[in-house]
């Protein structure tokens, strides 16, 4: 009797093992779901920030770094003491790169904002820029962010 006790036991005990261990790949799933969400709307939220965060609306326009990375170029904040803040995407990250009025801008330099594959601007009306990435595992989104009162001239 007493060995069938513990050949029941240890049974339910791998079975319940079994169980708890399939459940836990679901969770898993779900957070990977939830992580691969959250990357997306951190990068949506971040170009929004840096778009709304600009001064003076009119500055921004699209250049591109070394004639092949697409840039989004701006006034740079006072407290910058540069006149230019470009963003791109180089190297598996967003950079950040300030500038004066003249200088150039190489693909490595500035600093790392944040985990992207890539990005690309396009102002589909003069009040709306388009901002399309790729973040790091893969998965593409486009933001539409609008700027209101821009009075620029050729941002293309």
């Amino acid at each position: 009797m007493k060995k069938i006790t513990v050949i029941v036991i240890t049974s339910a005990f791998i079975f319940f093992s079994i169980v708890l261990a399939v459940l836990c790949t679901g969770v898993y799933k779900m957070n990977s779901a939830t992580d691969a969400c959250l990357r997306l709307r951190d990068a949506s939220d971040c170009f929004t920030d840096i778009v709304r965060a600009c001064d003076d609306i009119s500055s921004i326009r699209i250049a591109s770094v070394g004639g092949e990375i697409p840039a989004l170029v701006m006034a740079a904040d006072v407290s910058d003491n540069a006149d230019e803040a470009w963003y791109f995407t180089y190297n598996g990250y967003l950079r950040k790169v300030l500038i004066h009025e003249g200088e150039t801008v190489s693909a490595d330099s500035g600093t790392e904002v944040m985990e992207l594959k890539s990005s690309d601007f396009t102002f589909l009306a003069d009040e709306l820029l388009e901002v399309v990435f790729v973040t790091s595992d893969g998965q593409e989104m486009s933001v539409n962010i609008y700027l209101p009162d821009r009075k620029g001239g050729d941002s293309k």
